[in-house]
This record gives structure tokens, C-alpha cells and sequence, in this order.
């Protein structure tokens, strides 16, 4: 979280399509926005490292932060994105098992005789 702390008390504003945002903004962003940000960053930033070898550049501080946060955001929004249809999935298949089980249990008093199920009524 050391990254959001310098962030947010660097007032990091983010420059889109659209205008700029916050850094707490970029969780609203769209996935494909928000890898275009990212993608323009990490451009930056690679420019800036080949200006030369004999003397070569500090990198912008505040521009490495932004490509780091960006980046995180990115990152976690797409875990998450994978952990719901991963839930998504195992839901859907237990559901399927609940169907089969009562029909497998329907089955099961189906095949009882009258006698067995009368006793199963007055239990």
C-alpha cells in the first residue's frame, strides 16, 4: 500500500482519452483503458532510459509511480476478474450436482413400494 500513500499525497493525476483522472479513478476505468494507459507509461518510460549510456537519465520518479499504480490496478482488476468466473464456473457445476443428487433421490423413492412409502410417511 506504500504505493497509493505516495500517490495520493503526490495528487498523481493520470492523463486518458477522456481527460485526467485520480488515482482512485483508475478502478472505474474500462479494462481496455486502463491497459492503454498502461501500455503509453511503460512507453515513457522506455524512452527515457535509451537517451544515452555514456550519460544516462534519471528516471522521472513520478512517472514510474504512475506506470506502478496503473499497473497494480490493472494487475488486481484483472485477479478478480479471474476469480469470479473461476467462482462463476464451480458454481454453475455444483448447481449441476444439486440437480442430479435430488433427481438420483426422486429416483430412489420412485423405485419404493407403497408399504415403504407410507412408512417413510409416518415417520
Amino acid at each position: 500500500m506504500e504505493l497509493f500513500a505516495k500517490a495520493t499525497k503526490k495528487r498523481l493525476r493520470f492523463k486518458i482519452a477522456k481527460g485526467t483522472v485520480s488515482t482512485e479513478d483508475l478502478w472505474q476505468l474500462g479494462m481496455v483503458e486502463l491497459d492503454k494507459l498502461a501500455v503509453r507509461l511503460h512507453k515513457e518510460l522506455e524512452s527515457q532510459e535509451t537517451g544515452s549510456f555514456l550519460n544516462p537519465k534519471k528516471k522521472d520518479e513520478d512517472l514510474q509511480l504512475q506506470f506502478d499504480v496503473a499497473k497494480y490496478v490493472l494487475d488486481a482488476r484483472l485477479e478478480y476478474k479471474q476469480r469470479a468466473e473461476k467462482a462463476q464456473v464451480t458454481r454453475a457445476k455444483n448447481e449441476r450436482i444439486d440437480r442430479i443428487i435430488e433427481r438420483k433421490r426422486d429416483e430412489e423413492l420412485e423405485n419404493m413400494s407403497v408399504e415403504e412409502l407410507e412408512k417413510l410417511k409416518a415417520e
